[in-house]
């Protein structure tokens, strides 16, 4: 399949072939499209997808192509929160998915504030019912500490067996010895 993509200035443009017809979506920073519509593409796991609660949460890498997001809508993952320095995930463009930016650089840690802003998103999801996904671009570091932290507070452990646990389920998560340390501080606080 044949994808091009371009900034116009005013919007952002997809045009694709798929064997039998070109196929062009565009998204302007507002208007918000529906997934739902788009079935005629085939759901692709998201790199590096694995979920850390079954059905409620999940740590993934950036979910790059539509059909990523069609598998999370699939799983009925309606809630997004994303680690990144610069850019927005893709779900911000549909309607069927609720998010939380956090600008994060990559290989730093999110910051404590952050931290707690990520966990009470999530916290509020789950408690209505909706699954949630967590990505930065490869879903190892920012999303390793967030989800790290999250399991430190549902647990009431330390940050040091928080990491452990998480690296059973997703190993190198949690990539800096900053990230480790953010953990291990934000578990103290929590965890009394």
């Amino acid at each position: 399949m044949m994808k091009q993509r371009w900034y116009d200035g005013t919007m952002m443009k997809q045009r694709w072939y798929d064997g039998t017809m070109v196929k062009q979506r565009w998204y302007d920073g507002e208007t918000t499209m529906d997934l739902i519509h788009h079935t005629e593409m085939k759901p692709e796991k998201p790199y590096n997808f694995s979920w850390i609660i079954d059905n409620q949460l999940a740590g993934m890498g950036y979910p790059s192509e539509y059909s990523n997001l069609l598998y999370l809508y699939n799983k009925d993952i309606t809630c997004i929160v994303a680690l990144l320095d610069s850019r927005t995930s893709t779900a911000e463009q549909f309607r069927e998915f609720t998010t939380l930016g956090l600008n994060v650089r990559e290989f730093s840690p999110p910051t404590l504030e952050q931290i707690h802003t990520g966990i009470e998103f999530i916290e509020n999801c789950i408690a209505d019912n909706k699954s949630v996904a967590v990505h930065c671009a490869h879903g190892i570091g920012r999303t390793g500490t967030l989800l790290a932290c999250y399991l430190a507070k549902k647990h009431h452990i330390t940050g040091d067996e928080a990491i452990a646990m998480l690296r059973e389920m997703r190993p190198y998560s949690v990539e800096t010895s900053e990230q480790e340390d953010v953990v291990r501080t934000y578990a103290s606080r929590v965890v009394q």
